[in-house]
């Protein structure tokens, strides 16, 4: 979120990916799922991942809707364009056993950029 809003801001052309798709996670969900966890002293594997799975672009265009940057600045590429060693697998992980045990609801691109927007405060340890 922080790359596609800084390159956006900073008025340049943005190169994302469209077929790479995941379930991009607020971290504070994390935080809070974790801390239920461990409260409710729950056990097992669980995937703490967003609700949406999206690819990149898809991502990224939320991502400059929600702070109101300008969307026709990020260019569709594929990944066969990128000068990768290893292919990156599609992975479209389900969090509907953390929801349950730890009680949070895990939230999706837009509302997780709606947050992030809203607390969009200075931090000093932000590169």
């Amino acid at each position: 979120v922080q790359r596609v809003v800084h390159t956006l801001r900073d008025g340049k052309i943005l190169n994302e990916i469209v077929d790479w798709y995941n379930n991009p996670t607020y971290v504070p969900d994390i935080v809070f799922a974790t801390h239920s966890l461990l409260q409710k002293r729950r056990t097992g594997i669980f995937h703490a991942v967003g609700s949406d799975f999206v690819n990149r672009y898809e991502w990224s265009k939320t991502v400059a809707k929600t702070f109101g940057l300008d969307e026709r600045k990020i260019r569709q590429i594929n990944s066969n364009e990128l000068d990768i060693a290893v292919p990156r697998p599609n992975a479209n992980l389900k969090n509907t056993k953390i929801s349950k045990h730890a009680g949070v609801a895990m939230q999706g691109v837009e509302q997780g950029a709606q947050a992030m927007r809203d607390d969009e405060t200075p931090n000093p340890y932000r590169v």
